[in-house]
């Protein structure tokens, strides 16, 4: 198959111009200019995206963004005030209803934008259904229904299960029988994430068409397993074994006789997490566009991790001596 790279022509002098605009319009409205904000940042660096001697165009309407943003924090208002009011019975309801959405909003925000982004005139399409998104998540839908349904004490009378539980207590120590529970649900959502990563991807991109050419995307699970692997292999020996080993070393009041705990703690997690998420973007870009074709031409990823992990961490402390306002440079760098 025929290779074309895709090149980005702008600069970040150029995006931190829009980018500094955006920020007082947004600051001065409220927060209400956002959906233009992002209308604004997507066109310059749509723009600025070349495949051959043609760039891609973004052509969304801002005010569909507001109405839908609108909603969300209309649901968010009405859960926070119900669960400080104590309708609690009534904030839970809003949560789950909120949260059995989500592959909808998924969908619906995949199906946007790809319907206002367009090549060479022609727009691309997203034809996967709302059904075939609950068909992905619905292992972890069903997980997070059953552990809140285990928080909230409903599977006390189901007889079967009640026992079992009430038995279990009598042969297990209680600290062992009160964490153990929370410790195979975070288990078994650490599995099950990586495969339902893979099974949005397949939806998201290749359920997705430029004008009637499909792209074709074939991507082994096996492949998400080894990135999320190799990202908690990160997070685990630079946040959770120091944690650990700190804890052992000055016992259960650390906090009180580590140096300004928190604040270190605070600050290293933020690294680290920067950094694993340099890596992880370039591991899944390799996978997403080597995985992928589209009328004849095989699309390819150049990324390297190392530089895309230098990208990041300089993002990350530029962040915090500037105020975050080198964001949009460390962006147009890396786009």
């Amino acid at each position: 198959m025929r290779r074309q790279r895709l090149k980005f022509r702008g600069n970040a002098r150029d995006f931190f111009k829009v980018w500094i605009v955006n920020l007082l319009l947004t600051t001065i409205t409220f927060g209400l200019y956002s959906p233009w904000a992002k209308v604004r940042n997507n066109q310059y660096l749509y723009g600025n995206a070349y495949l051959g001697d043609h760039s891609f165009e973004y052509t969304a309407n801002a005010f569909r963004i507001l109405i839908g943003r609108l909603i969300v924090v209309g649901g968010y208002i009405m859960f926070f005030v119900c669960a400080n009011i104590g309708y609690l019975e009534v904030a839970a309801l809003i949560a789950a209803v909120f949260i059995a959405l989500i592959p909808f909003f998924i969908r619906q925000s995949v199906a946007f934008k790809r319907r206002y982004t367009r090549f060479r005139g022609v727009s691309f399409k997203h034809t996967a259904s709302a059904l075939s998104y609950y068909k992905a998540t619905l292992p972890m839908l069903i997980l997070f229904a059953i552990y809140a349904a285990f928080i909230l004490g409903a599977f006390w009378s189901m007889s079967i299960f009640g026992n079992l539980l009430l038995m279990s207590r009598y042969f297990l120590d209680d600290v062992v029988w009160v964490y153990l529970p929370h410790i195979i649900y975070v288990v078994v959502v650490a599995l099950l994430i990586p495969y339902v990563f893979a099974s949005i991807k397949r939806l998201i991109i290749g359920k997705t068409s430029y004008g009637h050419t499909p792209i074709e995307y074939n991507l082994k699970t096996s492949s998400v397993y080894l990135v999320f692997f190799k990202y908690s292999l990160i997070v685990l020996a630079f946040i959770v074994i120091p944690l650990i080993v700190i804890h052992l070393f000055y016992g259960n009041d650390y906090l009180e006789r580590v140096p300004t705990p928190l604040i270190t703690l605070y600050f290293t997690s933020m690294f680290v997490f920067y950094a694993a998420k340099g890596a992880f973007d370039a591991w899944i870009g390799r996978v997403d566009f080597n995985n992928c074709s589209i009328g004849g031409f095989k699309t390819f990823c150049e990324y390297r991790v190392g530089e895309l992990v230098k990208i990041y961490i300089v993002n990350f402390f530029c962040s915090i001596f500037l105020l975050r306002s080198i964001i949009p440079l460390g962006k147009g760098s890396r786009s």
